[in-house]
């Protein structure tokens, strides 16, 4: 099982290793893990791999391609990896900026990025036609995959990561004594966080009070703050810094409206988090949002404050609205929960029906 790093294919990456160590099955594993997990999983199924792109390709195509002969098949979890496989390999492609076009990407991705982008592109098809299904987190990741690179469906299967069981209450909290709109968000420019300025200077005079919440230190969000300053925002906007799991559905429960203005998403595990706690949010109409969030979510085009502003004022205006739309989450949300568990077992019956 190949070497993944980052933030999402990290997450993934120790949701389905954890499990496999845990699971007691006929099969022989190996993991390649990277090398600052060292101190967490030593042990006899795993190897370790250096940081950096230039290492990652040449263990790849030289180290794992002499290792591979001793194995039946490779699973790989972080997007791209080894040219001309010689045994089965099922490629876990979770990067969307791999999935869709550039011009589907729904922002202008800084030069840099971009670059690094168009050559992640690159070495993913080099080992495209020997890859022998890929699998996605969502429908829509596999739809763009396949209209990007030409690939039939028949080769993409759909494995959603885990959505794992937190607490959910069953009537919602009263919000927070000074209300408050929340935005639970990772950094990026694809999370489209200037927008959020945009939206507090749109909100009718009687909500411009309610301040909104982000969940980033203020030093991550450096087009946030400038744009919320050009609008004469600021005051309204606050920053929680980085917080644990408790304090983040602490702040999800208190909130009167979530806001998820990202416009580019290969699962969206935040959405599912927001439901479990029967909170009401206006996401980004973008096709991975409603398949996390269903009719459990209103949506608004992702560069329209004026739109995002009218979803959050009737759920601001309606108790009774936000009241069901909260029910509607907490009910989609128990409807997608699933464990580590049975996601690695999905991986297990790929490998085992690519080896047959």
């Amino acid at each position: 099982m190949g070497t993944l790093r980052g933030l999402g294919s990290g997450y993934v990456g120790r949701g389905v290793l954890d499990a496999l160590l845990a699971a007691a099955d006929a099969h022989r594993y190996t993991f390649w893990l990277p090398s600052e997990w060292r101190s967490e999983y030593a042990g006899e199924r795993t190897r370790f791999v250096d940081g950096g792109v230039l290492r990652k390709f040449v263990f790849e195509n030289v180290s794992l391609r002499r290792a591979l002969s001793d194995f039946d098949a490779l699973l790989s979890l972080g997007d791209t990896s080894i040219v001309r496989s010689r045994r089965p390999h099922l490629l876990y492609v979770q990067q969307s900026h791999l999935a869709y076009r550039p011009e589907d990407w729904g922002y202008e991705a800084p030069p840099r990025f971009s670059a690094r982008m168009t050559l992640m592109a690159w070495y993913f098809r080099a080992g495209m036609p020997h890859v022998t299904r890929f699998a996605v987190q969502s429908g829509d990741m596999r739809q763009h995959l396949c209209e990007r690179w030409g690939i039939d469906e028949t080769r993409v299967v759909v494995i959603p990561s885990a959505v794992t069981e937190v607490d959910v209450a069953d009537a919602r909290e009263a919000p927070a004594a000074e209300p408050y709109l929340l935005c639970p968000t990772s950094a990026g420019p694809h999370k489209n966080l200037p927008l959020l300025a945009e939206i507090l200077a749109a909100l009718p005079a009687r909500h411009r009070d309610l301040k909104l919440r982000v969940t980033l230190p203020p030093a991550l969000a450096p087009d946030l703050r400038n744009r919320a300053s050009e609008l004469g925002v600021a005051d309204r906007l606050s920053f929680t810094g980085s917080v644990s799991r408790p304090q983040f559905f602490s702040l999800v429960r208190g909130a009167r409206v979530c806001v998820l203005p990202s416009v580019l998403e290969s699962f969206g595990l935040t959405y599912y988090e927001v439901m479990s706690q029967g909170v009401p949010a206006v996401a980004s109409d973008r096709g991975f949002a409603r398949e996390a969030g269903g009719d459990a979510m209103k949506y608004a085009q992702p560069h329209r404050a004026e739109a995002f502003a009218e979803g959050i004022v009737e759920f601001l205006d309606s108790e009774a609205l936000a009241r069901e739309y909260g029910q509607r989450g907490r009910a989609r949300y128990r409807e997608c929960t699933s464990s580590w568990s049975e996601v690695s077992r999905r991986f297990v019956a790929e490998l085992e029906a690519l080896v047959r």
